[in-house]
């Protein structure tokens, strides 16, 4: 009798995670946005990569689309991650004012990779 594989959800959660950590966009600036709670219980990446320069408004859809819009309106979001956005680490949690503000500074203008 051939030994059929166990599905195990906390495995194909785990790696799915790792894979939306791994898709980084080509440049930035973005941030990756995880649950904190789910990161810290299950060692799960529960979330996804968020252009960072979007329009404030945007970017609140964008974070919570990623996280899961109950946990974004509990506050479980936090980044983990980041890409384009200057030489020092963003710290995990920031107000998506401040994350916006800060994201447009470095901003790539269209036009500059021509």
């Amino acid at each position: 009798m051939e030994r059929q594989p166990i599905n195990d959800p906390r495995g194909a959660a785990q790696e799915a995670g790792l894979s939306a950590l791994d898709a980084a966009p080509d440049q930035g600036p973005a941030v990756f946005v995880t649950q904190p709670s789910a990161l810290e219980a299950l060692g799960i990446y529960h979330g996804g990569w968020v252009d960072a320069a979007l329009p404030e408004t945007q970017l609140h859809d964008a974070v919570a689309q990623a996280v899961g819009v109950g946990a974004f309106e509990a506050g479980d979001w936090s980044i983990v991650d980041q890409l384009d956005i200057g030489p020092l680490m963003l710290p995990e949690r920031l107000s998506l004012s401040a994350l916006h503000r800060i994201a447009r500074r470095y901003r790539r203008d269209p036009e500059d990779a021509a």
